[in-house]
């Protein structure tokens, strides 16, 4: 996929009139949309499998083919359930942003409520919901904790690598604190 988007947007410059240059650019546009599209399904496939996978470790063995399949089955309804949670927390966030953070962690669960209970849309949402009214703080706290670990490690290493580092200053950079 990297290489076509590359080979897209590479040569797009090389043609032999004003015209061919718009044909290019809107062709790189449109494979670039694509490949988009088929990379974010190809990932929430990923994660829709690794999540089946997760469950089946509670109920013993784990079957990689098995995982794939239940997270093919249901990639439709974990995509409707992440747009609606997302559409609600955005909604909170709107109102300000006490209720959207709020929100966001009430809803946390409503896509592993749809591969355990086999709940789908809002009944999932609901479930979720129901789950943590009472154990909201708990949650958050561990959420938070959680967020916390995976962020000291990428703001460390957005401070050694910035926006302005490119692959050769990288290898410069681990090369010289070697020596």
């Amino acid at each position: 996929l990297f290489l076509l988007t590359f080979f897209l947007f590479e040569f797009s410059h090389l043609s032999p009139g004003p015209g061919a240059v718009v044909t290019i650019s809107a062709l790189s546009i449109v494979g670039s949309i694509i490949i988009g599209l088929v990379a974010g399904l190809i990932a929430l496939w990923g994660q829709a499998a690794l999540t089946a996978a997760v469950i089946q470790t509670h109920a013993g063995s784990v079957h990689i083919g098995t995982a794939f399949k239940k997270g093919w089955s249901l990639l439709l309804p974990m995509l409707v359930i992440s747009l609606l949670t997302g559409f609600i927390a955005l909604g909170g966030f709107a109102l300000f942003i006490i209720p959207g953070i709020y929100l966001m962690v009430a809803l946390s669960f409503s896509v592993y409520v749809l591969f355990v209970e086999n709940k789908r849309g809002l009944a999932a949402i609901q479930t979720s919901y129901t789950y943590l009214k009472d154990h909201w703080w708990a949650v958050f706290g561990r959420l938070l904790v959680l967020f916390i670990i995976l962020m000291i490690p990428s703001i460390l290493l957005g401070n050694i690598f910035d926006a302005d580092t490119n692959a050769a200053d990288i290898v410069n950079f681990i090369f010289s604190k070697s020596n």
